[in-house]
């Protein structure tokens, strides 16, 4: 786990020093967001849950077990994002 954090905060050191946002770091905006949507009413448990996508050595989609894994400059994930118009979750892939 410590490696992995170091290795995590390298990629994040790379990303600021390009003016931009480290990939992953873009779902706790989006929470942020959720939150924000939700206003003063009762939070949902869970506002967003989210798994990172990636193609497996056969080429089929598969869930990696933790984010920032992946092994290319690509990503997407699977989405369930709570939002007072859809309280029990809408499912997206980003």
């Amino acid at each position: 786990p410590v490696a992995a954090d170091v290795a995590l905060r390298a990629k994040r050191a790379t990303a600021r020093k390009a003016g931009s946002t480290y990939a992953p770091d873009f779902l706790g905006l989006l929470e942020a967001a959720l939150v924000k949507a939700w206003g003063a009413g009762s939070l949902p448990k869970e506002l967003l849950k989210a798994s990172e996508l990636a193609l497996n050595v056969n080429g089929q989609l598969q869930e990696l077990e933790s984010r920032g894994t992946g092994a290319i400059g690509m990503l997407a994930w699977r989405l369930l994002l709570r939002t007072p118009e859809f309280p029990e979750g809408r499912s997206l892939v980003l």
